[in-house]
């Protein structure tokens, strides 16, 4: 069983050193639905702390150390059906690519994100729409 509870929610990440952090919790319908918050990380200090893009920042300087700060990368949610739900980047859905490597790399967050969703969903004794979630 996950860290997880109905009121708790549980931070990872996703990817190398600067991968993605995503914070779980469960959505208002229970263990029928999770939500997520995704932010990507732009650089760590020599300690391992990790930096974040700051929410409404004017430049690419004006980064922060505090998650609950951080810019949106994604953030939606997932249903126990398999039905999900996407916001990216900015408040506008702006989201910034740089090439190839950055669509792999939503891809693979996007796909990890939905599965893990699953995974807690399932942990959480959600009755999951069979096939919908490779680890159903």
């Amino acid at each position: 069983m996950s860290d997880i509870s109905d009121k708790e929610i549980l931070i990872e990440q996703i990817g190398d050193d600067f991968g993605v952090t995503v914070r779980y919790k469960i959505g208002k319908y229970g263990s029928a639905t999770i939500d997520f918050f995704a932010a990507e990380v732009i650089g760590r200090s020599d300690d391992g702390t990790k930096y974040y893009s700051r929410k409404g920042a004017q430049s690419s300087e004006d980064d922060t150390d505090n998650f609950e700060e951080a810019a949106r990368y994604v953030s939606g949610s997932v249903k126990w059906d398999g039905c999900s739900h996407y916001y990216f980047g900015d408040e506008d859905g702006y989201l910034h690519l740089h090439g190839t490597d950055d669509l792999e790399t939503l891809h693979r967050t996007l796909g990890t994100i939905y599965e893990r969703c699953g995974a807690l969903m399932k942990e959480r004794g959600g009755n999951l729409l069979e096939g919908e979630f490779s680890h159903s």
